[in-house]
């Protein structure tokens, strides 16, 4: 079976020796990842607003080009009549 994938073992560092999960170490590491995510997601999203700032300073005539063609394009498509 050389071409087997390999298997993956689970993971039992928060289990007590009993077999019980301690539920308040998971939920405590559950909320520091979903902490930790939402600022990443936060600062990915600050990152993308300030170059899209900076490239509309720069180039004022795309940037207002480009809105006027969506803005053109969704009205065109939901045209309420």
């Amino acid at each position: 079976m050389e071409n087997s994938p390999p298997v993956m073992k689970a993971n039992r560092s928060h289990m007590s020796p009993a077999g019980e999960s301690s539920r308040g170490d998971l939920a405590g590491q559950c909320g520091d990842e979903c902490a930790d995510q939402r600022e990443d997601f936060q600062q990915l999203l600050d990152d993308v607003g300030d170059s899209v700032v900076h490239y509309c300073r720069r180039r004022p005539g795309v940037a207002a080009f480009s809105l006027f063609a969506v803005g053109f394009f969704f009205g065109w498509k939901i045209k309420p009549w």
